[in-house]
């Protein structure tokens, strides 16, 4: 894109531009002897002064504009919102559009000075492949919480497949669930034919936070209940100790009894034989 609007922007092609462009709206308002466009005027090398009073290498304008109000085209010139060599158009109040000469493009009300490939008014931009939305606390209002186990269950209900649009063929494949679904489960966007990256996005985090919630719960409960069971192996061992203790008391009491009893009966045996000795 650099390239091509860097060789489009010439200077000499605008020469030629400017007057192709302002002989065909000579000829149109001649032949259809219309009253559309009243008034046409080209300024050359800045020697008159462009709309919103800066110079320009090469202007058109319309003076003819409802309103009140002239727009223009226009090729910069030094020292101009329209940077040298580059390009714009806009009316009195306003530039509309601007691509500077290494190939930037600002869209929208008065970005004169489009610093990223794709500068939009709003905040978005385009820049090295990669689309990043506007997102600023402070472009935002009405804020409300949301219930993310709900969340997670609308999730959970809405088809998600693949698919390919018809434009591309099906050998192009896409993931995720369609307009109509998205908008129908969380009301999101303007209108049930779209889905915004920064809705999809948001609906996805609030999963995610969602499950991580689940997550520490039940780790939380795990944890709970290793303690409990070590808590139980410890009685265990415990019971086990008493158990072992009362089996040696077991077995000395048997010792005790059969020594009583060898007692008991020597005894009785020199009973016996004391008496008879009487």
């Amino acid at each position: 894109m650099k390239s091509l609007f860097g060789t489009v922007f010439n200077r000499n092609c605008f020469f030629a531009l400017a007057i192709v462009a302002v002989s065909m709206v000579t000829i149109r308002s001649a032949s259809a002897q219309s009253s559309e466009l009243t008034v046409n005027t080209i300024h050359v090398d800045g020697s008159d002064k462009a709309a919103n009073g800066n110079p320009a290498a090469v202007e058109i304008t319309n003076t003819a504009s409802t309103k009140d109000k002239d727009w223009w085209l226009r090729v910069g010139g030094p020292a101009t919102n329209t940077p040298d060599g580059g390009f714009s158009l806009g009316d009195d109040d306003a530039y509309w559009m601007v691509i500077t000469f290494n190939g930037n493009v600002g869209l929208g009300l008065n970005v004169t000075n489009p610093t990223v490939s794709l500068q939009m008014a709003d905040g978005a931009y385009e820049n090295g492949g990669v689309w990043t939305n506007a997102s600023d606390r402070n472009l935002k209002e009405n804020f409300n919480s949301i219930n993310n186990t709900q969340v997670l269950a609308k999730i959970n209900a809405m088809s998600i497949e693949t698919w390919n649009y018809k434009s591309e063929g099906k050998s192009v494949r896409h993931l995720g669930p369609v307009a109509q679904d998205f908008y129908a489960a969380f009301g999101l966007g303007l209108d049930d034919k779209h889905i915004s990256t920064v809705d999809e996005g948001g609906v996805a985090l609030a999963a995610i936070q969602e499950l991580y919630r689940m997550v520490v719960k039940g780790n939380a409960e795990v944890a709970n209940l290793t303690q409990a069971n070590h808590e139980k192996d410890a009685q265990i061992q415990n019971l086990k100790a008493e158990v072992s203790q009362l089996q040696q008391l077991e077995q000395t009491v048997q010792v005790l009894s059969t020594k009583l009893s060898k007692f008991e009966s020597q005894a009785g045996t020199s009973s016996m034989v004391l008496r008879a000795s009487r």
